[in-house]
């Protein structure tokens, strides 16, 4: 059915789809991105933005050390 595809795809139960044929909602959840997969690529995303942004402030930090080192 629908709703199992739907669960494959890792949609909650809860989600209600709108379709007026089923071969609609068939293709609507075929074409989807699986739930799980859009929210552990979006953690990883935001994780890797985060770690960027601590990353040069070390590196930022360093280069005026060594600045200072020089001068």
């Amino acid at each position: 059915s629908v709703r199992e595809c739907a669960r494959i795809q890792t949609f909650p139960d809860s989600f209600i789809f709108h379709y007026t044929h089923i071969a609609a909602g068939y293709k609507m959840i075929g074409n989807a991105v699986p739930v799980n997969l859009a929210k552990h690529m979006a953690l990883s995303i935001k994780t890797q933005i985060e770690n960027a942004g601590k990353q040069i402030a070390k590196t930022q930090k360093k280069q005026l050390d060594l600045e200072k080192a020089l001068s």
